[in-house]
């Protein structure tokens, strides 16, 4: 292993590489790369100086029209051995998991004009603060049958969903099941599931 520092036009982006950055994401990368620099080096392969890890970061770097030389860790590996490196870097990304009231605790620490650099946007934040409403079910007041078949009223903000006292129990244990018991994590995941 090797670390050495470059330009952008020496490095050159993975042909294969499986993971697409979108604009979001593009955008959290530049505003990183703006605030903080290059914060972590990029992975190259030494035959050939194709990025194995980093391609995000480098069109991210691209867009930004990014002058200074960039830091690298340059691996000796094969065309196959590189691969393995870019698909275990992905796979162990997608497999991580977020302790989201660790997180909410730490963006309930910071300042509220710093948190904008976080990566998240200010309704993910309140979301993951738990500055959402939380879903109530009631049984409905005053709504003929035909308003209302169903006779009770699912409400998560301005949603309004008609359904039993049963499927809202087995929704909720579905949720529970699946997301944890934090009431901050079912209202995101109801709020997800909803489009909302």
């Amino acid at each position: 292993m090797q670390r050495i520092n470059l330009s952008l036009h020496e490095i050159f982006p993975d042909p294969e590489n499986m993971r697409f950055h979108d604009e979001k994401n593009l955008k959290i990368i530049m505003d990183g790369l703006l605030r903080h620099g290059q914060y972590r080096d990029f992975v190259i392969q030494k035959s050939n100086h194709i990025i194995r890890v980093g391609n995000g970061m480098y069109e991210a770097m691209k867009r930004l029209s990014w002058q200074d030389k960039v830091k690298c860790v340059v691996l000796d590996l094969t065309d196959d051995m590189g691969r393995v490196l870019s698909i275990l870097d992905n796979r162990a990304s997608d497999l991580s998991g977020t302790d989201e009231e660790m997180l909410a605790s730490q963006l309930q620490a910071l300042d509220e004009a710093v948190r904008a650099f976080c990566g998240y946007l200010p309704e993910e934040i309140d979301a993951l603060l738990g500055d959402v409403p939380v879903p109530e079910f009631r049984e409905e007041q005053n709504v003929s049958p035909e308003d209302a078949p169903c006779g009770t009223v699912f409400r998560c903000g301005e949603i309004c969903l008609h359904i039993t006292r049963e499927q809202y129990d087995r929704f909720l244990e579905d949720l529970r099941q699946s997301v944890g018991m934090t009431p901050q994590a079912i209202t995101r995941e109801i709020r997800r599931r909803l489009g909302i």
